[in-house]
């Protein structure tokens, strides 16, 4: 991950990478991944892999971090809101659309074939409906209290996404270099908000909008330290807080629902892993260097997109041979869980998690990966290519 901003430089690593934090985006896309896998033994069960949902608010926190750093300067000097915006959304929607696309088609199969048992309810209706499809098409669904679209159930997450982008480029826009001020008041204000007022929030300030805001919020700030005196410098000792930071924040993504202010804590510890990691000196950060894990990396959005498609139809594959059903929860619609024994429903998910990966790298070479390009020479006139090409999709 390469980051520039007028004025940033001497804020960068010798190399101009942040590579160690790249693949750290893919290791939650992937923790998320076996977070949607129902069912399985004592690894898919795991505390730690029930808690999964959580590797979401490190991509918010490093989300802000990294936009800060491409963006948050040249918007503070006045760079357009719009031309920024529509840079994103060539980068984030290519892929949303082309899923949303399957998926239309997979409920159209439904209505004219009937196939029987596939699926549990009528084909365009409970969270599938038309209506819904256009919030979802919008990217708007993250913004409703609660959230009611079941299309590409996990692009709440990109929608909140697009509505922080817009928050954080106007921030810039009218407070300069002090919008890192702002998005810290923002940023303690949306955790005030969901630890103690959570039963009074409505639309458009959703919780996921908040949880979003938080996260950001202080990814800005962990560029603002980083890119000032304060930056850390762990030096010889940089591979001990690189194990600290990830022990604290492995247990608290576990237990962050049982602790007062949980997720403004676990926030914290992902911001602290940023700085920690952002220095990438460290023995686990130069395992994160290594290709396999720079791979992952680069295919994490794509992973994040496909992998719900993937583990549903992989899933009734494996009803095909009883060894998964489909349960309805109302809370949640459809759930596919693998029923095998606990041994080979953790074999099979993890089959499904590789077969996941093979689809995100066949997502991200072609579809991300030419939008990725499409954004970059679109941005070269304004004179950000440099920056489009490394800001993050996710």
């Amino acid at each position: 991950m390469v980051v520039a901003s007028a004025g940033s430089k001497a804020s960068l690593p010798d190399s101009g990478r942040f590579i160690a934090l790249d693949s750290f985006r893919g290791i939650a896309a992937l923790i998320v991944a076996a977070y949607h896998l129902h069912g399985g033994g004592p690894l898919l069960q795991s505390d730690f892999v029930q808690s999964g949902a959580t590797a979401v608010d490190f991509f918010f926190v490093l989300s802000g971090f990294v936009i800060a750093g491409s963006y948050g300067a040249r918007l503070a000097a006045g760079f357009s809101v719009l031309r920024f915006m529509v840079l994103r959304l060539g980068r984030i929607y290519p892929l949303h659309i082309v899923l949303l696309a399957i998926l239309v088609a997979q409920e159209l199969a439904q209505a004219y074939l009937a196939i029987p048992g596939a699926s549990l309810r009528a084909p365009f209706s409970s969270g599938h409906t038309p209506g819904q499809l256009l919030l979802t098409l919008l990217l708007v669904q993250g913004l409703q209290t609660p959230i009611t679209s079941d299309w590409s159930l996990q692009s709440w997450s990109i929608s909140v996404e697009l509505w922080l982008y817009v928050l954080a480029a106007t921030s810039w826009h009218a407070f300069g270099r002090l919008a890192w001020i702002a998005a810290l008041s923002a940023a303690l204000v949306s955790g005030y908000l969901m630890e103690f007022r959570g039963a009074d929030l409505s639309t458009p300030f959703s919780p996921e909008l908040l949880r979003g805001i938080l996260g950001f919020g202080l990814g800005i700030v962990c560029w603002t330290i980083w890119s000032s005196p304060l930056q850390p410098r762990l030096g010889a000792a940089a591979t001990v807080f690189e194990g600290l930071v990830i022990s604290v924040s492995a247990c608290l993504m576990v237990t962050q629902d049982r602790l007062v202010i949980g997720q403004i804590v676990l926030d914290v510890s992902f911001a602290v892993l940023v700085l920690v990691f952002a220095g990438g000196t460290g023995w686990f950060s130069r395992q994160l260097q290594r290709k396999a894990f720079v791979l992952l990396g680069k295919i994490s959005y794509s992973l994040y997109m496909v992998h719900p498609l993937v583990m549903a139809r992989g899933t009734d594959v494996f009803r095909m041979f009883g060894l998964g059903t489909v349960q309805w929860d109302p809370d949640g619609g459809q759930i596919r869980v693998i029923t095998a024994s606990p041994l080979l429903a953790d074999l099979l998910g993890i089959l499904l998690l590789c077969v996941a990966l093979a689809a995100a790298w066949i997502s991200w070479r072609c579809i991300e990966s030419p939008a990725r390009a499409w954004s970059r020479r679109l941005a070269s006139p304004m004179g950000v290519a440099r920056s489009e090409a490394v800001a993050p999709t996710m």
